[in-house]
């Protein structure tokens, strides 16, 4: 089978859950063929940062499109939206999340807020309304999806490796990372920025 994806970046020096996710999809796929903004050497348009992006990574798809004859084409998130409405190929949105949740939870008011909110919004619910089939990463997207665009998606969560993720004992652990044993503890994944509530843990 012939697969695509189109995606922002495929990998960056930290790579977060969407980079992630498109790593597992080249293993699951080892002949994807990968169309990133990074690899077009583009300079990063700006004010419509991402919908630009996500048309000049379709525009370099759609010139070989003939030529790679793919029987799917993956997208993530928002890079769908300037796919023709009808292909030959079937159209699968990825979706990790929604700039309008993103916007509304967590970013502070300003300019930013609003251009996610509205703008990148408008161009993700064109994009992933635009797939044949719409994959949500975890079932809070597939929630969020439904409740901020009205599309229905099914899920695939990401494989754990039960080798490494299993449960253990509380106290052993607790000493083998020098942690106090009858305090409380917290665990914050993310960057500690406003974004992913950083705020809230302060």
């Amino acid at each position: 089978m012939k697969t695509v994806l189109l995606t922002g970046q495929f990998f960056s020096r930290v790579p977060a859950g969407v980079e992630r996710f498109s790593g597992f999809l080249k293993k699951a796929f080892p002949a994807l063929t990968v169309f990133d903004f990074d690899q077009l050497r583009h300079p990063k348009p700006f004010l419509l940062g991402e919908p630009l992006k996500a048309k000049a990574v379709a525009e370099a798809f759609l010139e070989k499109a003939e030529e790679l004859n793919p029987d799917v084409v993956f997208f993530n998130g928002m890079y769908g939206w300037a796919l023709p409405k009808k292909t030959p190929y079937l159209k699968i949105a990825l979706c990790h999340g929604t700039y309008a949740s993103f916007a509304r939870f967590a970013m502070p008011w300003g300019l930013d807020k609003i251009r996610t909110s509205l703008l990148y919004a408008w161009f993700e619910k064109k994009s992933v309304a635009n797939a044949d089939t719409i994959i949500s990463n975890s079932s809070f997207t597939q929630r969020i999806l439904k409740e901020d665009y009205g599309l229905e998606s099914q899920v695939i969560h990401l494989a754990t490796d039960f080798k490494l993720f299993k449960n253990a004992d509380k106290k052993k652990a607790r000493i083998e990372l020098g942690l106090p044993l009858k305090k409380k503890i917290v665990l914050f994944v993310g960057r500690p920025d406003h974004f992913k509530a950083f705020d809230w843990v302060q």
